[in-house]
């Protein structure tokens, strides 16, 4: 829509401009850097004293993506003879294309520029094939893991892996494919590598030779941290472009009067012109209402279940299962969760969706535990874009971030939106999770 910006601009940095000066700069946050010339030009270099990250460029965020500082090198494979990146292919010997070399497969190659890394693409004969990266992961309260995965073509059997240090995080096999035809984000959280330290990232995977090719196809790998030490959380438009220009150069110079300068009206970068805070990175300009399913009494939220009344649980009343209950807040939707009898159930929301040339559907959706048999969709006038049945609980153990374009429905009018599945009767339950991600802060 009209002037919707890419970049996040949390601006949320544990030290922006923390002025530790001895009150150089007058006023409360505005002409800073009077002294020596600190904070000139809009936005630039913004926070780097103890505010490091802030701003960096007028609108930087959008160089970057989703993925305010990236630890990873060459991320989408673009230069990967001049790169971190280690590859291998038993037939091919290295397992990354470009357009030039590789053929595009059901319309899906690079998601970003022209080359991404593809593991299979072989018919008569088995194929292992890796690439690995050692990557330093700052010290940090959160960190992710984020990549883009589609699976075009499964023709034979295989399956990938995602592996931090020799531990697995993510696994998908051939079954998977009707998940990721075309490119699906991947949203992992790696927080507890987030330790200052070295750390190796390696994605592997293998394919049984077939009558027709299995391809797991991968770009765009990011690992970004917040909650770093001096760290600005996103890099969103302009941030630090309102007043407090400047923040934490030198000793604090341009910060309010004395010690604690910043904390004024140049606290929280990125609130003038590079807002995007309000919303957090996850959904700006949200049109789903109370999309955690907080107040799902209400009347937000229209719900059917077969066996309890309601698909909506909060902790007082459900049971999380495998330690996964509510992504965020304290409820959330669950389809199943039932013993010895089948079950149906849905939750229906009539959206506004204003004209814009792109419109997205984030949810997190998580399958802790599927001991029978079922299956979970989301219909967009009565339109499906998404189902997963009990054999894709191994890709989404815990909550995983899924992404669907909903451009086509972007024309100003109002659209149902319905999650519906069922689940069989069986010894065991099948568990169908879906939250929305809250903002952090």
């Amino acid at each position: 829509g009209e002037g919707e910006g890419e970049g996040e601009g949390e601006g949320e940095g544990e030290g922006e401009g923390e002025g530790e000066g001895e009150g150089e700069g007058e006023g409360e946050g505005e002409g800073e850097g009077e002294g020596e010339g600190e904070g000139e030009g809009e936005g630039e270099g913004e926070g780097e004293g103890e505010g490091e990250g802030e701003g960096e460029g007028e609108g930087e965020g959008e160089g970057e993506g989703d993925c305010p500082g990236n630890r990873i090198d060459d991320p989408s494979f673009e230069s990967v003879s001049l790169s971190s990146w280690q590859g291998f292919s038993d037939a091919y010997g290295s397992p990354f294309c470009d357009v030039t070399i590789c053929e595009i497969i059901d319309g899906v190659g690079p998601h970003t520029g022209i080359a991404w890394l593809v593991i299979g693409d072989v018919f008569d004969f088995d194929e292992t094939a890796s690439a690995q990266q050692d990557v330093l992961i700052p010290e940090a309260t959160e960190a992710f893991l984020r990549f883009f995965l589609s699976i075009p073509v499964a023709g034979t059997t295989g399956g990938l892996d995602i592996r931090l240090d020799g531990v697995t995080l993510f696994s998908v096999t051939h079954a998977d494919a009707p998940d990721y035809p075309i490119y699906r984000l991947v949203d992992l959280d790696i927080s507890t590598f987030a330790d200052g330290g070295v750390h190796s990232l390696l994605i592997t995977g293998f394919t049984d030779a077939g009558d027709d090719r299995l391809n797991f196809c991968i770009d765009d790998v990011c690992i970004t941290t917040l909650g770093g030490e001096g760290e600005g959380e996103g890099e969103g438009e302009g941030e630090g472009e309102g007043e407090g220009e400047g923040e934490g150069e030198g000793e604090g110079e341009g910060e309010g009067e004395g010690e604690g300068e910043g904390e004024g009206e140049g606290e929280g970068e990125g609130e003038g012109e590079g807002e995007g805070e309000g919303e957090g990175e996850d959904c700006r300009d949200n049109q789903v209402l109370d999309p955690g399913f907080e107040d799902f009494d209400a009347g937000a939220w229209s719900g059917f279940s077969e066996v309890y009344g309601s698909p909506f649980c909060d902790v007082d009343i459900c049971e999380g299962v495998n330690e996964v209950a509510a992504h965020g807040g304290i409820a959330w939707l669950v389809i199943g969760d039932v013993l010895e009898e089948d079950e149906t159930a849905w939750a229906q929301q009539t959206v506004l969706l204003p004209e814009a040339s792109e419109a997205f559907l984030r949810f997190f959706l998580s399958i802790p535990v599927a001991a029978t048999t079922g299956s979970l969709s989301v219909l967009l006038d009565d339109e499906t874009l998404f189902t997963v049945t009990e054999a894709s609980a191994g890709s989404y153990p815990t909550y995983q971030l899924v992404e669907l374009d909903i451009s086509s429905f972007a024309d100003g009018a109002e659209h149902d939106l319905l999650f519906s599945g069922f689940t069989n009767a069986g010894s065991d339950r099948l568990n169908f999770y879906v939250d929305e991600r809250r903002r952090r802060g």
